[in-house]
C-alpha cells in the first residue's frame, strides 16, 4: 500500500483454520496434487504456505486473515 500512497497498519488479524477438504473444493485446478503437499506437511514434511495439520482424521489448513486501514499520505 506503501507503493500506492498510503499510509498502512494492520487493524486487526485472526488465524483461522479451515478444513482442507472445504477449501480443496472451491479451489479451481487439479486438488490433488495440493492435498498431497498439504498431507505431507502435516506429517512434517516441506512447507506449503497453508501451515497443515491434522486435527483427528480431518486435514486442516491455517491463514491468517488482516484487515488492514490506510489514509493517502499528503504530498
Amino acid at each position: 500500500m506503501g507503493d500506492a500512497g498510503f499510509d498502512a497498519a494492520v487493524v486487526s488479524e485472526h488465524e483461522h483454520r479451515i478444513d482442507a477438504e472445504r477449501w480443496l473444493a472451491q479451489a479451481h485446478g487439479a486438488p490433488e496434487p495440493v492435498r498431497e503437499a498439504l498431507r505431507a506437511e502435516a506429517s512434517g514434511g516441506a512447507e506449503t504456505g497453508l501451515r497443515a495439520r491434522f486435527a483427528g482424521d480431518a486435514l486442516e489448513i491455517t491463514q491468517t486473515w488482516a484487515v488492514v486501514g490506510g489514509v493517502k499520505a499528503a504530498r
